[in-house]
């Protein structure tokens, strides 16, 4: 039987709010979230056991990043490192993704549940940790009348990415 994850239920708002508080910690004013610096030189400042590494492609086959909480490590596949480097939006999305995951589970609670067990998006690891990321890569307040093409630009993220984040504040009726 496979096992699902459960996380301490956190919602969109509260997840606004921590990703206020890392950018602050991190000392981002700008737009622009640095993904690889904070993988490379800014986790370590509050977490001194972290570490990340990069493997190729093959080793990960087809998986976007890997977050081993226990031994303190992230993993990503070249593909994804050198992209994230080279300013590629959907790259961008998943070393955050990854960063997001080893913070929150660091910072949180997270269990094993059975895979029939219905959860609401809000108590799943993977809905916090692409939302984080999401607040992370584009902070609502700093997006105000932008448009889809604004916001992929100046956040460097995916069109994909600046249209989710559009269609959430449309639904928080967030200016």
């Amino acid at each position: 039987m496979t096992l699902n994850y459960i996380a301490e239920a956190t919602s969109r708002p509260e997840l606004r709010k921590f990703a206020e508080i890392i950018r602050k910690a991190f000392n981002i004013c700008k737009p622009y979230f640095p993904a690889i610096e904070i993988l490379e030189k800014g986790i370590v400042q509050f977490y001194p056991e972290f570490d990340y590494e990069i493997v190729p492609d093959e080793e990960l086959d087809g998986i976007e990043g890997l977050t081993l909480p226990n031994d303190n490590l992230i993993i990503l596949p070249e593909r994804v490192y050198y992209g994230a480097i080279a300013g590629n939006g959907r790259a961008r999305f998943s070393v955050t993704h990854e960063i997001s995951h080893y913070i929150l589970i660091k910072d949180t609670t997270v269990a094993m549940c059975r895979p029939d067990v219905r959860l609401p998006p809000y108590k799943k690891p993977e809905w916090q940790a692409n939302t984080l990321a999401s607040e992370l890569l584009i902070p609502p307040n700093l997006s105000v009348g932008m448009c889809t093409d604004e916001i992929a630009e100046i956040f460097g993220v995916s069109r994909s990415a600046a249209n989710v984040h559009l269609n959430v504040k449309k639904k928080e009726y967030l200016s």
